[in-house]
């Protein structure tokens, strides 16, 4: 898996659930789980913004 690979599946992850995808979301999802997006991007919400995903309420 690589750091595009990664950004899609959570645009993917995004459109599947209500809201903005959580660590949850992450682990039930997809094949790489929370704790991967963790240690590519940093943070989980790093990599939400790396993706364009919006977490403002």
């Amino acid at each position: 898996m690589d750091t595009r690979e990664l950004l899609l599946e959570l645009l993917r992850v995004h459109q599947t659930v209500t809201g903005v995808p959580t660590r949850e979301d992450l682990d039930k999802h997809t094949d790489y789980g929370a704790d991967t997006y963790a240690v590519e991007f940093g943070s989980i919400d790093a990599a939400l913004d790396a993706a364009g995903i919006t977490t403002d309420t």
